[in-house]
């Protein structure tokens, strides 16, 4: 009996062995369960906000691609082109259900933005059905570069988290994410930075505008419309752009600026823009 136990400890147990090793290569060869909804760091090769890391454009532009990709809760759309020729991004982001119907959904919010001729009958017919529009606009500043990040971070909890209240708040609302309104910008800061990673100019502003020629922000163009940047922001499908008017008040003295309406001037870099963009060509329509 010994005999035969010995016998079978010498040739059952180095094949039980090599099995186990076979077993445990196939297991290693298995791809890893892939994320339906891709975290930054899976684009970028960082979390965002990690110690010396920033995003150029093309990595930010690639995740948001991905992201549409892989959640219905997303669309991103490439609206134009930024000075020096780079994509200019407008996100959209809501429920599923939503996404499905964005075009009643901007003419509805179109039709309470001017009402004009709107009964009060219809008006409380649109309400019932219509979701609030959020716009929110980043990295204007390039240097201010927790700003390039935070979209994307943001952009991966809307379309990936389970929770309920999450789910009722794209239900609601419809997010238009702007993840840099200077793309150049961007780029420049995080080449300066990696340039020089490890040295004391790292975190320094590089010695060059980060506009072409608005220098230091694009929002100083609200009024005038002369860049690319600008005109891709306000010519979007939700209406006539972001600030027909306003005043900016600054101090007890009132108002440092004020904007007069431009929306002539729009409508006609709308219709020599991209086609398709706007339906029939015309803002508002």
């Amino acid at each position: 009996m010994n005999k035969h136990r010995r016998r079978w400890s010498r040739t059952a147990i180095p094949l039980l062995l090599a099995a186990a090793g076979l077993v445990a290569r196939a297991l290693g060869a298995l791809p890893e369960r892939a994320d339906p909804v891709p975290p930054p760091e899976s684009v970028l090769g960082f979390r965002p906000g990690d110690d010396g890391q920033l995003a150029d454009w093309s990595q930010i532009t690639e995740y948001f691609r991905r992201l549409t990709a892989a959640s219905p809760r997303v669309r991103a759309d490439d609206v134009g082109r930024t000075t020096e020729g780079r994509p200019f991004l407008v996100v959209t982001i809501t429920s599923p259900a939503n996404q499905s119907r964005l075009e009643e959904i901007r003419r509805d919010n179109l039709r309470l933005w001017d009402p004009r001729g709107l009964s009060d009958h219809e008006a409380e017919r649109i309400l019932r059905r219509a979701k609030a529009v959020v716009s929110m606009n980043y990295a204007i500043h390039s240097t201010e570069v927790g700003a390039s990040l935070t979209p994307l971070v943001l952009a991966h909890r809307l379309a990936a988290s389970p929770d309920p209240e999450v789910a009722r708040i794209l239900e609601e609302t419809v997010v238009l994410l702007i993840p840099s309104h200077n793309p150049d910008g961007t780029d420049l800061v995080t080449a300066w930075q990696r340039g020089h990673a490890g040295s004391a100019f790292a975190a320094t502003a590089p010695p060059a505008l980060y506009q072409k020629y608005a220098g230091h922000d694009n929002n100083r163009d609200w009024y005038m419309f002369t860049q690319a940047e600008t005109l891709s922001t306000t010519c979007t499908r939700w209406g006539r752009g972001e600030r027909g008017s306003f005043s900016r008040p600054t101090s007890i003295r009132g108002s440092r600026t004020w904007t007069p309406r431009c929306a002539r001037r729009r409508e006609r870099w709308a219709a020599r823009s991209r086609p398709g963009w706007w339906p029939r060509g015309r803002p508002g329509s």
